[in-house]
């Protein structure tokens, strides 16, 4: 029918983390970069987290997360309940939830 808009029926943060995923793929298979690091991702009991790494577009998320061998944050998708992180394999992970957690409040915080 002419005039109506496409409709799909699943929420738009799935539809930017597919595109997200296949571009990053592509973008690291094309530079020789998605390739899965060996060695876990767990730190040792005891050990301090390390700094988690962001990038602002998914291509540059997927070759640093290849690079350093842990997940990368992709600033450019982060949302007030969402945030997704490049894996070092080469895929995507996407953080959810359903009550916004990242809200700036009245004071700046």
């Amino acid at each position: 029918m002419a005039g109506q808009g496409y409709a799909c029926r699943f929420p738009v943060s799935f539809r930017m983390v597919a595109a997200a995923s296949a571009i990053g793929l592509a973008a690291g298979l094309v530079a020789g970069l998605a390739v899965p690091q060996k060695g876990g991702l767990a730190p040792a009991r005891g050990a301090l987290p390390s700094a988690r790494l962001t990038a602002w577009g998914t291509a540059s998320a997927s070759a640093l997360a290849a690079s350093a061998g842990q997940p990368v944050e992709v600033l450019s998708d982060r949302t007030d309940y969402a945030q997704t992180f490049a894996d070092p394999d080469g895929g995507f992970t996407l953080d959810e939830s359903a009550s916004p957690v990242r809200v700036q409040q009245p004071d700046g915080s």
